[in-house]
């Protein structure tokens, strides 16, 4: 079993939708910020980095994103990366159907592989803090 081809677009849009993490395109992204992205809004990248090995037998794959808050007022970035962390890991989410499928996104759970931390400032002197979670898609 593979992961839907299109899940990381799917998990954000439920972050959008969900969890009130911002708006895709304007302060909520896929992989990285615009350039031109002004360090004193909040904003929330998305990324996929390198997640456990998946589960055959079951048909459960475990990809693992990384969400990095970026803010100018580091009180602003770390609050809300603490905020989605709770959100994410409190969630007793049964199993989540995400997307315009077929073949839909599924996930079963997420856990928070590290509580947010503080990455430094980037080029803007905006201030990043990072947690990474592992998703559990669950075969359609």
């Amino acid at each position: 079993m593979a992961a839907p081809v299109d899940w990381l677009t799917d998990f954000i849009a439920y972050l959008a939708a969900s969890q009130s993490a911002g708006t895709i395109g304007t302060n909520l992204f896929r992989f990285a910020h615009p350039a031109d992205q002004n360090p004193d809004s909040l904003c929330t990248v998305v990324q996929p980095i390198p997640g456990a090995t998946q589960n055959r037998g079951i048909g459960i794959d475990f990809p693992s994103v990384q969400i990095i808050h970026r803010c100018r007022t580091p009180q602003t970035a770390w609050r809300e990366a603490n905020r989605l962390y709770f959100a994410l890991t409190n969630l007793d989410i049964g199993q989540l159907k995400l997307g315009t499928g077929p073949p839909y996104t599924r996930i079963s759970g997420i856990t928070a592989l590290q509580a947010p931390f503080f990455l430094g400032q980037d080029e803007a002197r905006a201030h990043e803090f990072s947690a990474s979670y592992q998703l559990d898609l669950v075969a359609e």
